[in-house]
């Protein structure tokens, strides 16, 4: 598989004028911008994490990935599929559709010079139930978003479900007109990278705790508030992966996805 990374590296980088293309049409739809240079550095990142894993073949799985659609997230687990030895069907709804086309159709273009006999396919608008009466033997389904579609995939499939909450987060707000620039910023950002943001004003924070901790929806937790008190209760007691306090929970996103699970 070292081959498969050396091979994106030089393969993309001799496309790099048709990938920024489809970034160009992309920006003028979604306003989003993307950076060539990040999808190498995806790589980068890739292979010490493939490295340091020590990761060996095994029997070839079929993963259906559901998710928002951001180029970054397709490309970086497009390879982490393959390097695993799995087939890839990614969902999409529309977003970013010209840059993920192109990053697909290069990676099945490299995958198929390499003779690796591996699927990787990309359906945009399509309802999973029928791309799970289309595609046989699928073995999985990976979700990345928000906890609540995450719960209704889970309730209503039969294949088993991983799920990964990047690009979604929970905002509770205390005082919503102290706030209001960083509530603008968070929905803005939210927006342009068409991520998942629910926000709670002027709950009470026992009750609001309590109920978030119960449903385990708490990939991301924000507070925006000026009470030390009611800010470490909220540190103390919310469980979550990720607790920020007055700032915009999609500031430094990054997503990571461990390769271990596949």
């Amino acid at each position: 598989m070292e081959k498969l990374l050396i091979s994106l590296i030089k393969y993309f980088r001799e496309n790099r004028r048709i990938i920024e293309k489809a970034i160009e049409i992309d920006y003028k739809r979604w306003n989003r911008k993307i950076e060539f240079n990040k999808f190498l550095e995806i790589i980068n990142k890739i292979s010490y994490e493939y490295a340091e894993n020590d990761m060996k073949s095994k029997d070839i799985k079929t993963y259906v990935v559901i998710f928002n659609g951001d180029p970054y997230v397709t490309f970086e687990m497009v390879i982490k599929l393959l390097l695993t030895n799995n087939n890839g069907i990614f969902m999409i709804r529309n977003y970013m559709f010209a840059t993920n086309s192109i990053l697909i159709t290069i990676i099945q273009n490299i995958i198929k010079m390499l003779k690796i006999k591996l699927i990787i396919k990309l359906y945009n608008n399509v309802d999973l139930t029928n791309i799970i009466s289309q595609e046989k033997d699928i073995d999985k389904i990976i979700y990345i978003g928000d906890k609540f579609t995450y719960e209704y995939i889970d309730q209503n499939s039969n294949l088993p479900v991983i799920y990964n909450g990047y690009g979604s987060a929970i905002v509770y707000v205390e005082e919503k007109e102290k706030f209001k620039d960083i509530i603008e910023k968070i929905n803005i950002l939210a927006e342009e990278l068409n991520l998942e943001i629910k926000i709670y004003f002027n709950a009470n924070i026992d009750i609001f705790i309590k109920d978030i901790n119960s449903k385990n929806r708490n990939y991301s937790c924000t507070i925006l508030s000026n009470d030390i008190k009611s800010i470490e209760k909220f540190k103390k007691l919310i469980n979550s992966k990720n607790i920020y306090v007055n700032e915009n929970p999609f500031r430094n996103l990054e997503f990571s996805f461990d390769m271990k699970l596949l």
